[in-house]
């Protein structure tokens, strides 16, 4: 608009047809798109060795200021190294440059549950990123390691902060709890695999479990491990995860009456009496499929 293409040299017809409109000088043509829609999108993104992406995502932006677009989405899937894969229910934010906000976003597991997420992320210098995660019925069962077999719903809070330029700086920090909670407890009593069995400890629907969580990297915290079941067990200890090997101590507390399937064991291993139980340390060690404790 507002140039016609010129005439050809030597009053020739020119080759090319113009629709073009000659506009008066004091006319200024603009062009201002307000919405956006893309009916499919697909981000990529590389943290080290754990890459991630957001496929089939779709994706509506609508034009709210100077380098300002409120953003909505629904759809997609979110696949991240050492997490199942996300189901994106809905999302919805701002744009406002360099920074994206996340006002609310629902990340569902096919498995059940979910994750509520809010937070931001620059998209300048190093890109850092602060989100805050509510869990709500989040099944674990597609969770490592799955050798431990982990059953449960957990709920609780998680923050995640750290550079999307650098693959080492994420750090997760926060409160998790677990309900009708379920594991193998063979690999933890390795050495008294025996009253495992004669109990049923692995039929057990845990209480509850909670634990305080605080991974940097590739190295994983846990404290204030509290485990219970009835006035039969408990569970308390700290320890850390490095790539595949767990270093944890741990105590263990046992009702007398279950202990009575192995003659000697309160006696000599399970000393301590607490709380109506019998304690005794543990100290666990190795790889996470195929940990080694000091229990005898």
């Amino acid at each position: 608009i507002g140039t016609p293409a010129p005439d050809a040299p030597n009053g020739q017809p020119s080759e090319h047809h113009s629709l073009g409109i000659k506009l008066p000088s004091f006319i200024h043509p603009k062009v201002e798109v307000k919405r956006v829609s893309v009916k499919e999108v697909t981000v990529h993104w590389s943290a080290g060795e754990m890459p991630a992406d957001i496929t089939g995502l779709q994706v509506a932006a609508v034009h709210h200021g100077d380098k300002q677009w409120d953003l909505s989405a629904n759809g997609g899937t979110l696949n991240a190294s050492g997490w199942p894969a996300f189901q994106i229910d809905e999302a919805a934010g701002s744009y406002q440059s360099p920074a994206i906000t996340v006002s609310q976003a629902k990340l569902m597991v096919p498995t059940g549950g979910s994750i509520a997420v809010n937070g931001s992320i620059k998209l300048e210098g190093n890109r850092p990123y602060k989100l805050h995660g509510d869990l709500a019925g989040l099944s674990l069962s597609d969770f490592p390691p799955t050798k431990w077999h982990l059953q449960g719903l957990a709920s609780g809070s998680l923050d995640f902060t750290g550079d999307l330029a650098e693959p080492n700086s994420g750090q997760i920090v926060g409160a998790v709890h677990l309900d009708k909670a379920k594991l193998d407890w063979s690999l933890l009593f390795g050495k008294v695999r025996s009253l495992v069995k004669q109990i049923g400890l692995n039929d057990w629907q845990l209480d509850s479990v909670d634990v305080q969580i605080n991974r940097q990297g590739q190295h994983f915290e846990f404290s204030n491990l509290s485990v219970k079941y009835q006035d039969l067990l408990r569970v308390e200890g700290n320890g850390t995860i490095d790539g595949d090997q767990i270093k944890a101590n741990l105590n263990i507390g046992l009702s007398p009456s279950l202990l009575g399937w192995l003659p000697g064991v309160q006696q000599k291993v399970f000393i301590e009496q607490r709380d109506g139980l019998a304690w005794a340390q543990m100290q666990v060690s190795g790889p996470l499929n195929d940990p080694k404790e000091d229990l005898s």
